[in-house]
């Protein structure tokens, strides 16, 4: 799981504030997938949008639609249950 931000994005403080610091969810998302948090952009992802959140296999290779902004805690839990599960 790779997640683009920047600084002085409201969104990306929203989720580091609001949905990652849920137990539940960095517990999830640490036990199914590795995270790599970045300000770093890379040619290899579009980023249109910040916070951009994308779900990538060992070979670099998408498993699912990116996110492009902040979702709140529930519908973001939804997405990465749905996500693991293949």
């Amino acid at each position: 799981m790779a997640y683009f931000w920047q600084k002085n994005c409201n969104a990306c403080e929203y989720m580091t504030d609001r949905v990652f610091i849920d137990d539940n969810v960095s517990k999830f998302i640490n036990e199914n997938f590795i995270p790599y948090k970045t300000n770093k952009l890379t040619n290899d992802y579009f980023v249109f949008a910040f916070p951009a959140i994308y779900f990538i296999d060992e070979n670099g290779d998408e498993l699912a639609e990116p996110i492009m902004g902040a979702r709140n805690l529930n519908d973001f839990k939804k997405i990465i249950k749905k996500i693991s599960k293949g």
